[in-house]
């Protein structure tokens, strides 16, 4: 039996997201067959191609030129003009400076990537052309982390009507998906539901899917989908999941597991499936990211995502709560820290990749030490970034480690400045903890913080 599991535009494509090469493993693991598909990079690298460009240049001026046959224009037309016109300043040159501003994008020598003149103008014509191909789904807002319109997301029903061809410029990509889809014959397709910019293309994919394959047992898991249905009433879950068969809540891998089970059995799953929400770590085997395009991401090289742990040791700011649990975040677990070494060494070796993003909800400074330590004595030439609490225990010889263990950078979560609203949000860290931790980082070339 085979399972196909799909991460829906649109999120970050410079680099694959965790959650398909985690549930693939687990499955893997298991004896099942997985089919990973990268939706997000694929459907982006279709989009930003000169002759791609090209059609949708031909499309704003179609929309120009239909809205200037009309005697009047009302104001939802008149809005769509100015979209329009104003798109029209571009497509004169984006559709011919597309390709090698994604060559730029791409550049494995580094050299064109590292020239900041040249990077700035291949990110200005990208953000050009997301601007076009949202212009020409009027009246969508498009980039690299969000898709944003007016109207969709109002009700399922909305939803539905924003997932037609015509107002969906990843529809094409769909079609290629699909066509994949019917020579591999899955029993299952899950779609993976990550961020808010994937919930609407998400839903475009699933009734897309629905329709070329009924028979086919369609689920939908993630922390976006999650924190939506799980507050909802039974009756409620059923009409806003409109085109998938279940959900999976919570973390997936041993819910998702047992849905393959059951379907292989031949048993009708359950509309709502419950997943863990304290999955040990330990018994996880590491990321799996054979089948997915490591070619495609838009970097310069591969950046493969590695979780060491889950959750935040935390666990008390009053304003946090997302991710896959009822309320707040998630308990924080590890991995051992001989796993996550032995699992770096293979990935590393494996695909090759030098370049880590340790993905969590907060890194525990001391076992970010203790990781660094073993790296360097283990003399694994990696490097990595990571999300950190500004900690007292941030102190230069432990910065030091973490430099000499690989570290590049680390966002440290720095929510504000004021004693009075650090007290009201429960953060237990004092605003000159946060500055000693800034200041205590090494080396001039390594970004230091990152307010969040």
């Amino acid at each position: 039996m085979t399972t196909a599991l799909i991460y829906p535009p649109t999120c970050d494509p410079t680099a694959p997201y965790l959650s398909l090469p985690t549930l693939t493993a687990w499955l893997r693991a298991h004896g099942e067959r997985v089919i990973p598909i990268d939706a997000n990079v694929e459907a982006y690298d279709g989009l930003l191609q000169g002759d791609a460009m090209t059609i949708t240049a031909q499309k704003i001026r179609a929309a120009l030129k239909n809205l200037d046959k009309k005697p009047f224009l009302d104001h939802r037309d008149q809005i769509h003009y100015v979209r329009l016109w104003e798109a029209a300043e571009d497509i004169s040159w984006v559709p011919k400076a597309m390709d090698h501003a994604v060559a730029v994008l791409r550049d494995r020598t580094g050299k064109r990537f590292f020239n900041g003149p040249g990077y700035e103008a291949a990110v200005q014509t990208v953000q050009a052309g997301l601007n076009l191909i949202g212009a020409a789904y009027h009246p969508l807002s498009l980039d690299f982390t969000g898709y944003r319109t007016p109207f969709s997301l109002l009700t399922p029903e909305q939803i539905k009507a924003d997932a037609a061809p015509e107002k969906n410029p990843f529809h094409d990509c769909f079609a290629s998906i699909g066509d994949r889809l019917a020579l591999e014959n899955p029993i299952l397709i899950g779609i993976s539901m990550v961020f808010p910019g994937q919930v609407q293309p998400g839903f475009s994919l699933a009734y897309y899917l629905k329709a070329r394959f009924p028979g086919i047992h369609l689920t939908v898991g993630g922390p976006a989908i999650t924190q939506i249905l799980v507050r909802q009433t039974p009756e409620a879950r059923t009409r806003i999941m409109g085109p998938f068969d279940s959900a999976v809540l919570y973390e997936g891998e041993e819910a998702l597991l047992e849905l393959v089970q059951t379907l292989s059995s031949g048993k009708t799953p359950e509309r709502i499936i419950i997943g863990k929400t304290d999955t040990r770590l330990e018994q996880l085997p590491a990321p799996d990211f054979e089948g997915l395009p490591l070619d495609l991401y838009f970097s310069p090289e591969l950046v493969l995502p590695y979780d060491p742990t889950r959750g935040c040791y935390w666990g008390k700011c009053a304003f946090c709560h997302y991710g896959l649990c009822g309320s707040g975040t998630a308990r924080y677990r590890e991995r051992k820290i001989p796993d996550m070494t032995a699992q770096l060494r293979a990935l590393s070796s494996r695909h090759p990749c030098r370049n880590f993003y340790f993905s969590q909800d907060a890194f525990l400074p001391a076992t970010a030490r203790a990781l660094s330590l073993a790296l360097k004595k283990e003399n694994l030439d990696i490097c990595w970034s990571s999300d950190m609490r500004p900690e007292k225990t941030l102190t230069k010889d432990c910065c030091r480690d973490l430099k000499d263990g690989g570290a590049l950078s680390i966002a440290l979560g720095i929510e504000s400045a004021s004693p009075r609203v650090l007290k009201l949000i429960h953060k237990g860290i004092a605003p000159e903890t946060m500055q000693a931790a800034v200041k205590t980082w090494p080396g001039r070339h390594c970004r230091g913080s990152h307010v969040l």
